[in-house]
This record gives structure tokens, C-alpha cells and sequence, in this order.
């Protein structure tokens, strides 16, 4: 694989910066593994940007639903960049306003009400609000249905995610020793990088 590592900035040059890191895996994932980060103070660790629309349980950018296909790997880099550039400014605005803007995927019960506000945009597609669509349902549902629906769509309860220790360290490291793997605990040095200005 290869790893592409390129600075963003979502509200354009005088606003934040962020840093983005892309594995790409040979063979061609329909969406690879990505991360995000907050440029920090000299002397602090980066921060990673999230949970929001982030994976379980690694922490990885979900810049898009499973049927939603907002990338394909025939698509290029470039659009990959730009789709995850818009997944920091719509976090961005989150920090800001406090709701997600547009339409969210949310694919059980525990998910929503731990992630989603009432007034943000319900993500069955049906244009209503959270509070006025999905949210009663979902309070409704038995923890027991609730935890089995979870449970079948990713493989555990648990809603915390926390990036791979190799990535963490190829942050820290200001992308100087990429992992050879993202979510494979290799020691060895990793895949050649692309850094992107």
C-alpha cells in the first residue's frame, strides 16, 4: 500500500489547519482507511478530529454511507482529498453550531441517539428532522433489540473508537515512520508516503 499524507484547510487559508492521512491498500478498498488532525502548539500531540462519522473501532474517517458510493477507487486521489476535506469542514461547522449539517447515516438505534441531536437531519432519507422522524422509535426499542441490532451491524456494543497505536505514533512523529499496515501492529518500516502541498 502507500500512504498519502496532504494539509487541509477547510475554510480556506487564513482558517484551520488540518492534516489528513490516506492508506491506500493495493488490490484497490472501495474506501480506504483515513485519519484526520487538528494541527496543534508546538510541543503537543496532534489531536484527532472526531468521533463524529468516524469507524469502530479504529477511529477512521466515514466520509460516506456503504450505499452511498461517494468515492470509487477509479475516481483518483483528488476526489478522495476533496470528499474527506469536506467531512473537516462539516466538522468544522459541528464545533461551531453544534448540529451536523445535511443528512447523516445512522444505522441503529444505540448509534443515533448516542451521535445524533434532535435537530440535525433524521438519516433514513425521509428530509425530517431527528427529533421528528427516527428519535421516538429509537426510544421506544428495547435495550435488548437495540443491543442485537447493533450488534449484527458492527460486531459489538461498544460505541468508543481509538486509532491504531502505529498511526497514533506516525502522527506523533510528523509522518516521518509510516506503519506498513494502518490497522495491522507491524513494527517494520512501512509503505513509501506522498506528501501532498
Amino acid at each position: 500500500g502507500l500512504w498519502v499524507v496532504a494539509p487541509s484547510y477547510p475554510l480556506g487559508a487564513e482558517g484551520p489547519e488540518f492534516w489528513l492521512a490516506i492508506f491506500l491498500p493495493t488490490g484497490g478498498k472501495p474506501m480506504p482507511p483515513a485519519w484526520g488532525w487538528a494541527v496543534s502548539r508546538l510541543g503537543q500531540f496532534p489531536k484527532f478530529v472526531g468521533p463524529r462519522h468516524t469507524n469502530f473501532p479504529f477511529h477512521d474517517i466515514c466520509a460516506q454511507g456503504a450505499a452511498f458510493e461517494a468515492w470509487k477507487p477509479q475516481d483518483g486521489i483528488r476526489p478522495l482529498l476533496n470528499l474527506y476535506s469536506t467531512w473537516l469542514f462539516r466538522h468544522c461547522y459541528f464545533a461551531e453550531v453544534g448540529r451536523w449539517p445535511g443528512r447523516q447515516w445512522g444505522a441503529t438505534a444505540i448509534y443515533r441517539l448516542a451521535e445524533f441531536h434532535p435537530d440535525e437531519w433524521c438519516g433514513c432519507g425521509s428530509g425530517k428532522r431527528y427529533r421528528d422522524c427516527h428519535l421516538g422509535l429509537d426510544k421506544e426499542m428495547s435495550k435488548e433489540d437495540a443491543e442485537l441490532e447493533h450488534l449484527k451491524e458492527f460486531g459489538a456494543i461498544d460505541l468508543r473508537r481509538n486509532p491504531p497505536v502505529s498511526v497514533k505514533a506516525f502522527a506523533r512523529g510528523r509522518w516521518k515512520k509510516p506503519p506498513p499496515h494502518p490497522l495491522i501492529g507491524d513494527k517494520r518500516v512501512g509503505p513509501p508516503i506522498i506528501r501532498v502541498n
